[in-house]
Parts: structure tokens; C-alpha cells; sequence
């Protein structure tokens, strides 16, 4: 398990302080929930999947120690980027759904030069 910490521009209105957590291993995520039926068929499939995503990039950039510093984003009106990658100025915002979503336009127009990704289950690789 391990903790995503809020990525922050310090603005009045952006969440800074609570961690999300994550597992590493999304069978212990299961475990804790009681739930190992079909992951297509659950309730949480999108908090899985989110959750499948984002371990997969940490372990990946983890390996190639590419620098990112690995983050979410959100405000306290409820915008929110799923997972910030970013190191110097170099922002990459990334939004993770289970089904086609447009990504937030906050993150954008708060960031204008950072990059923003849309991963959802018929793209990611």
C-alpha cells in the first residue's frame, strides 16, 4: 500500500493535505473489501481499475527512475486530475476512467502549459 499525495500550486482553493491510498497489488485490495468476483461486474470497478492504473505507472516509474514526482490534483469545489506526474516544468495531468470521459478542463486552465492524458479501459497498454 502506499499514498498519493495532493499536488498543490498552494491556490486557496486546492486540496493539499489528505493522501489517497493505493495498493501495489490489486488482489489485497480485493481482499480488504471482500470482493474477488468478476472485476467487470463490481460496483467498484472504476476505483479498481483506477487503482490498477496508477500502481502500474508508480511501478513504472519506480523502475526507470525517471524523476516524476507522482501526485492527484483536486480542489475543494470537486475538480479533480486522478494523477499529476511532474517534475521541474514538466506537468502531466492524467485522468483515469473505466468508460470515455472528457478530462477536466480545471486542471487546464489552472495549468495551461501542463500535458493532460485520458486512460480509460479501451486505451491503456
Amino acid at each position: 500500500m502506499y499514498r498519493l499525495y495532493p499536488y498543490t500550486g498552494n491556490r486557496r482553493d486546492e486540496i493539499g493535505k489528505a493522501p489517497k491510498i493505493y495498493f501495489y497489488d490489486t488482489g489485497i485490495r480485493n481482499a480488504v473489501v471482500e470482493d474477488f468476483s468478476d472485476p467487470f461486474l463490481r460496483r467498484d470497478f472504476a476505483a479498481l481499475f483506477e487503482n490498477f492504473i496508477i500502481s502500474e505507472i508508480v511501478k513504472y516509474h519506480s523502475y526507470t527512475q525517471s524523476g516524476f514526482k507522482l501526485a492527484f490534483w483536486r480542489t475543494t469545489g470537486g475538480a479533480e486530475i486522478d494523477l499529476v506526474l511532474h517534475k521541474e516544468n514538466n506537468i502531466i495531468g492524467c485522468e483515469i476512467k473505466a468508460s470515455r470521459d472528457r478530462p477536466s478542463v480545471a486542471f487546464k486552465n489552472r495549468y495551461p502549459k501542463a500535458q493532460i492524458r485520458s486512460i480509460t479501459t479501451s486505451n491503456f497498454y
